[in-house]
Order: structure tokens, then C-alpha cells, then sequence
């Protein structure tokens, strides 16, 4: 059964308010409230899922599919290949969650496009991933540093790079580590959708052990599924 957390305003670190305000005067009051024990309220609902909702890319709401399909072409005309789309279980009836997952053509890399809208407003990122056999991960990324991330990737930022263009920044960026001796392994195709259903939960899980995310209560539940 999907369990759904909430930010827990408090618990954000002073450095995770900086990352995440849009100015210097709404940090200042956000970081005011937090000292003085009135940390911002945060409403909407992050879902821990325990399986993936997959769908059709044409299934999807149409600025959504829009948006991912632009995305999703870019990075087939560098050879990557579309395995699945899936939609977050999201609960707010004025919110759209959902996301695709590509591979390329040797299996090493995943790339995921990765969508929401909250009323009119969208916001499309691109994520790239590699893994290795200790256990970590490259991850290249178009989103900015906002909270603290999982301990186990090595991460470069390139804001604003298109689905294709960020994928050849991902290349470079694991032949950076094949210097340092570090080889990815590929990813098992059949398994993909178990991998990134894994990853999703350790996401929750990890800032929910830093007491950042917590479980909603049922009135908190219905207050944003209205």
C-alpha cells in the first residue's frame, strides 16, 4: 500500500532553506520562522509507493505528454531507447506526478524524464544514472541542489541542459570515473521496474530516518486530496 510524508518544515537544515528559497528576503523569513519554532508549513504529499503505476505515454494528461514526449524524442536521437512510463500516486486532484525511463544502447546508463504539474504550473527534469559494483552511483541531472541528497551518488548539475544533450554529459561524466577506476555494470532490462521502484522508496526512506519527511496524518490526507 502506497503511505504518503509531508516535509517536516523544522527538520530542514538552514543550508536545505538557502538551496530552496527564490530570493535572499523570502530565505530571511524562512529561516526567521524555523528559529523561532513557526517553520514553514509544507502541504503536499510525497507517496513511498510499494509498486509502480505504469502507463502509456498517451494514457498521460496532454501538457504531460507534451512535455515528456519533446523530451523523450530528444534523447532517442542519441540512441536511447523508452522501456516504461509510470504515474505517481499522487493524491491532490490539481496535481500530476509521472515519469519515463530510457535505456541506452549498451544498458550502462538509465535515463528518467521526470514531470509535475501542480495546478497550471509544470516543471519537467531529466535525470541520468550509472551504477557501479560497490553499491554507488554517476548521476547527472538537469535539477538544482535544493535538499541534501543520498550519500551513495557522485552528482554533476547542468540546469537547463535538454533530455539528449544531458545524457552526452552523462557520458562524459562516467568516462571521468572510468579513469579513477570505476566501471559500470549494466542494468537488467527485466528488472527496471523493480530497480526504480527500489530507488523511490530509499529516496522516502532516507529523509524520513533524517526526520525531514513524516508520515501524514489521515486529516492531513484528506485535507489535500479535497
Amino acid at each position: 500500500m502506497t503511505t504518503f510524508y509531508r516535509v517536516d518544515g523544522a527538520k530542514l537544515t538552514y543550508a536545505e532553506y538557502w538551496r530552496m528559497s527564490p530570493g535572499v528576503m523570502a530565505f530571511a523569513i524562512a529561516s526567521g520562522m524555523k528559529f523561532f519554532g513557526f517553520p514553514f508549513q509544507f502541504r503536499f504529499a510525497i507517496p513511498r509507493p510499494d509498486r509502480l503505476f505504469l502507463v502509456n505515454l498517451d494514457e498521460l494528461p496532454g501538457p504531460a505528454r507534451r512535455a515528456m514526449g519533446r523530451a523523450i524524442r530528444s534523447a532517442e536521437d542519441e540512441g536511447l531507447r523508452l522501456v516504461f512510463c509510470h504515474r505517481l500516486a499522487v493524491p491532490e486532484p490539481d496535481r500530476v506526478g509521472a515519469a519515463a525511463l530510457m535505456l541506452d544502447p549498451r544498458n550502462v546508463s538509465g535515463l528518467m524524464i521526470i514531470y509535475g504539474q501542480q495546478n497550471r504550473v509544470q516543471q519537467l527534469q531529466v535525470a541520468c544514472l550509472s551504477r557501479f559494483p560497490d553499491g554507488t552511483y554517476a548521476t547527472t541531472t538537469t535539477m538544482k541542489k535544493t535538499m541534501e541528497p543520498m550519500p551513495d551518488q557522485d552528482i554533476e548539475r547542468y540546469p537547463g541542459e535538454d533530455a539528449g544533450g544531458l545524457y552526452r554529459r552523462h557520458v562524459e561524466h562516467v568516462q571521468r570515473m572510468a579513469e579513477r577506476g570505476m566501471i559500470p555494470i549494466p542494468f537488467d532490462p527485466n528488472r527496471l521496474e523493480q530497480f526504480v521502484l527500489e530507488r523511490e522508496v530509499q529516496y522516502v526512506d532516507f529523509h524520513a530516518h533524517r526526520g525531514v519527511f513524516v508520515p501524514m496524518t489521515e486529516e492531513e490526507l484528506d485535507a489535500v486530496s479535497r
